[in-house]
């Protein structure tokens, strides 16, 4: 068997899978604070401004992250206007771009058309890259450009003619400049751990000094005028840039930038390569069958040092979030594709049978378990993930298990490429169905957009807000507002009020806090989420006006 025999509708099944997972139900859910909103206002303020050059957020400089993810976003938003597509679209076609850069790397070298597309396949179908790639943060963007880097990095190493391998070694120094202005120095840092290791294990010391040089060039040509820019209008960026965001983040335990242990990103690769690591028995079967020649192969070296060490250096950081590692994905996608196709055309198939066997009985007993447990939540005699008053939303997303697992079993005795296409089939269905079914409790105090729009009608124009950190971000994208005052900083925007002078009065903490309130009460209005037992002023009165909705607080100060 082999799942070469039909490679034109394999493409355009995995063109399906992108679209309806990735592209339809991007805006269905409500925005979730901090990140979609921050990642959603910063573009904002910048169509509204004019000035793509320097970000802000809320009006004030926001040095965190180069200027292109967020020109990406506004561009967006430009086309599909101010909403929860459109600021989610970048994520997703980022992510697209890298599953077609796989294809593309793995056809290129390869001349395997059904193993291009199956490593785009299984990488799409990762947990983690499917979160981040429906999801407004600027990790699917640096993603899919660091895959460009590397993906043509090693077509130019490997390619015959040097015309072929100047057009790669440009289009990688081209992906490089695009990294840099999404992310910042880790665009040089990612390649050169996997790139450095290779050519020494393949014995290639003379590509290591006379390769870079191209590349580089075209990195900076891309990058180079945004940074002459970004440095003439704001001389302090590269130092905070730099020193903050790049040497702290990564050395600095102290820097209070998401201390973890070094084992941190190994439990966040074996949970994220689900549910395509459902196929795992097939891939490694897969590798016993070619142990011999498997270290023979320049792809699957490159691949498992593109994996092993970027893991590792992302261990090393005192800094780590889930999100770092994603690059990660795109070579174990490669990896598992290599084993799955081999096991599929060396004609095995009782451990994949095995597997989805197992994965429809799973699915028909959570599915029949779920049901009853949320009829009993509609009976009021338990708790469960969707309130009684959401009973309709939760039938979708069962009705789509039911079937996924249904079919599974049904056609058990079927062609294992019949199967195979049974489970990506019914995995984008419930992936379908569970955006739509988007729990309200899940959401509670982070998708604030509903809540802020009831309170709307108790903000007159005239207002002055004062807007606690933890609900800032969704405040500004809903209000269009951005001369918000703080009672803390939260850290996010420590450095710029603190830096500025001309921030000095939106920060209200110690005696200002009493002072402010009484100097402005008559049209003072307090958001904050959770009701802080200090924000009153010692002494002061209770205010006339609270209102709650979902754990979110607005205070009026006088009526």
């Amino acid at each position: 068997m082999t799942m070469g025999n039909n490679c034109k509708l394999f493409r355009w099944g995995v063109i399906a899978f992108f679209l309806l997972t990735y592209l339809l139900p991007l805006g269905w859910r409500p925005m979730i604070t901090p990140d979609e909103f921050r990642y959603g206002e910063i573009p904002r303020e910048m169509i509204a401004s004019g000035d793509y050059i320097s970000p802000r957020l809320i009006g004030i400089r926001y040095f965190e992250k180069p200027v292109y993810g967020y020109q990406l976003t506004a561009l967006s938003m430009l086309v599909f206007g101010e909403n929860a597509f459109a600021v989610r679209l970048p994520s997703a076609l980022c992510a697209g771009l890298a599953a077609w850069l796989l294809y593309f790397l793995v056809l290129k070298f390869r001349k395997d058309e059904a193993l291009a597309l199956l490593s785009s396949l299984l990488y799409l179908t990762c947990g983690l890259v499917y979160g981040i790639g429906v999801f407004a943060v600027l990790d699917s963007q640096m993603t899919a450009f660091i895959t460009g880097i590397l993906a043509f990095y090693f077509l130019a190493l490997h390619a015959e003619a040097p015309r072929e391998r100047r057009k790669y070694l440009v289009l990688s120094g081209c992906c490089c400049g695009l990294a840099f202005l999404t992310k910042g120095f880790i665009a040089f840092a990612v390649p050169a751990v996997t790139v450095i290791p290779y050519l020494l294990w393949e014995r290639r010391f003379k590509a290591m000094f006379t390769t870079p040089w191209l590349l580089l060039l075209f990195a900076v040509l891309v990058a180079g005028p945004w940074c002459l820019a970004i440095h003439w209008e704001e001389p302090s960026f590269w130092h905070y840039f730099f020193w903050v965001e790049h040497y702290q983040r990564f050395f600095e335990e102290t820097s209070g930038q998401h201390p973890e242990p070094f084992w941190f990103f190994l439990p966040v690769i074996l949970g994220g390569i689900f549910p395509a690591a459902l196929l795992l028995g097939g891939m490694i079967l897969g590798f016993k069958q070619r142990v011999k020649t498997l270290w023979r192969d320049p792809l699957l070296k490159y691949a498992l040092l593109w994996f092993i060490m970027p893991l590792l250096f992302f261990s090393c950081s005192s800094g780590k979030l889930a999100t770092y590692v994603l690059p990660c994905f795109a070579p174990l996608a490669i990896i598992g594709a290599t084993g799955l196709l081999a096991y599929l055309r060396a004609g095995g198939r009782k451990t994949l049978d095995l597997t989805l066997n197992i994965l429809a009985i799973i699915l028909l007993v959570a599915a029949v378990g779920f049901t009853v447990a949320q009829l009993l939540v509609h009976l009021d005699l338990c708790p469960g993930l969707y309130s009684k008053a959401e009973f309709y939303k939760w039938i979708p997303p069962v009705v789509t298990v039911l079937y996924w697992g249904g079919i599974l079993w049904f056609f058990r005795r079927k062609a294992l490429s019949f199967r195979l296409g049974t489970f990506f089939f019914g995995l984008a269905l419930v992936i379908i169905a569970g955006q739509a079914a988007f729990p309200h409790q899940v959401g509670v105090g982070k998708a604030q957009a509903e809540q802020l729009e009831k309170f709307r009608q108790n903000i007159p124009d005239d207002a002055v807000l004062l807007v606690h950190p933890n609900v800032m971000h969704a405040a500004a994208w809903i209000y269009r507002r951005t001369d918000f005052y703080f009672p803390h900083t939260g850290g996010e925007l420590e450095h710029s009020l603190s830096a500025y002078p001309e921030y000095a009065d939106r920060l209200i903490t110690g005696d200002r806090y009493a002072e402010f309130i009484r100097q402005n009460q008559d049209r003072l209005i307090l958001l904050m989420r959770s009701r802080s037992p200090n924000y009153l002023p010692a002494g002061w009165k209770q205010p006339p006006f609270e209102r709650c909705e979902d754990r979110l607080w607005l205070v009026k100060f006088q009526d």
